[in-house]
């Protein structure tokens, strides 16, 4: 997997799946793969795996679905996004301008970050990616993320949920941290605003339970349990 996931943080604990560790069945799967995402560490992580893949994102309102109230479970929202963004990929790859003929399976998901209770999706401005990040110093925050193997024939579905958690140092200068990383823009595509990778981060991580897959986005595992899963389902 050179290369995923990136330098910065590949001393932490990581998952090295590859599409070698997947089923005949589930194998086969790949064979025409859809990423339904135009994330960066998405398109990386199902490189690394060796898997081949064509991207048609999801066109979904995600706010408008699921429960983000204080104490709603991060696990049911990202479960619950994932699918219907491989049932809407599924509905874009048969028809329209964006059809894929041949496509076997579509990969979804989602992610967001939990602290204190809090589900915390992708910042809306510059004051809300403030916040996260102070609340980030000296504490902790744990992401939730889902992903969804769609059969665009049946429609089934099989998802993997995986949590990782990130324990912090404090900051010593939230402002100048969160100030750079607002500059570099990176920061309002990514749950929570968390920017695990970035080297302005790094320094204060204090320690890791999961794997730094699982908070960049996309973790082979979870890509691994989707694709078993789904291939089993099709079996019965």
């Amino acid at each position: 997997m050179a290369g995923w996931p990136p330098p910065s943080v590949a001393h932490l604990p990581r998952c090295s799946a590859t599409i070698s560790d997947l089923t005949p069945e589930a194998r086969e799967l790949t064979t025409s793969l859809v990423l339904g995402s135009k994330s960066a560490s998405r398109k990386a992580a199902l490189t690394a795996m060796d898997i081949a893949y064509t991207v048609l994102p999801a066109d979904l309102d995600e706010r408008a679905l699921g429960d983000r109230a204080a104490g709603a479970c991060p696990e049911t929202l990202v479960r619950l996004l994932g699918e219907a963004k491989g049932t809407a990929v599924v509905a874009a790859a048969k028809q329209g301008p964006a059809a894929i003929p041949g496509c076997t399976c579509v990969i979804t998901g989602d992610q967001v970050v939990v602290r204190d209770s809090s589900i915390l999706e992708k910042p809306l401005d510059p004051a809300e990616a403030r916040a996260f990040i102070a609340a980030y110093s000296g504490g902790t925050c744990s992401t939730v993320g889902s992903c969804t193997a769609t059969d665009p024939v049946t429609g089934k579905q099989f998802t993997s949920v995986e949590t990782a958690t990130l324990k912090f140092r404090e900051f010593p200068d939230v402002e100048a941290v969160a100030s750079a990383l607002i500059a570099e823009g990176d920061i309002f595509h990514c749950a929570g605003g968390l920017m695990a990778e970035n080297e302005l981060v790094v320094p204060h991580i204090a320690g890791l339970d999961g794997t730094i897959d699982a908070i960049l986005g996309l973790s082979p595992r979870s890509v691994c349990d989707a694709l078993i899963g789904l291939a089993q389902l099709l079996r019965e």
